[in-house]
């Protein structure tokens, strides 16, 4: 993930990364419609979604400020509540799981 703060680009590694200079196969912009599909295909495709584990190396230690950003996990269920395939259940689960959805985010600042 590279970011200026206001614009954000999801390096895609093709193979694990080696060294400080390696540089990502692939930069795609992220926004709200590139994340959730990505996110999806990593899922449908892999089993495991996209790894936020990881910054830029520099000022952020991790990418989960994207998922803030970027995805819900509404985007994932269909319009009365349902999933069509299990690897829907499970990307909305692994996004839900991280408690940024703004319900979650709303209940925490109302409670305080």
């Amino acid at each position: 993930m590279v970011t200026n703060g206001t614009i954000s680009n999801l390096g895609i590694y093709t193979k694990e990364k080696g060294g400080f200079f390696d540089f990502p196969d692939m930069s795609i912009p992220a926004n709200e419609l590139t994340l959730p599909i990505l996110e999806a295909a990593m899922t449908r495709n892999t089993g495991v979604g996209i790894d936020f584990s990881r910054g830029d190396g520099f000022a952020q230690k991790t990418s989960e400020f994207m998922i803030i950003r970027f995805l819900s996990a509404d985007f994932f269920i269909n319009e009365d509540g349902s999933f069509s395939a299990e690897w829907q259940e499970r990307v909305c689960d692994r996004i839900s799981a991280y408690g940024y959805e703004e319900d979650t985010l709303l209940e925490q600042a109302i409670l305080l």
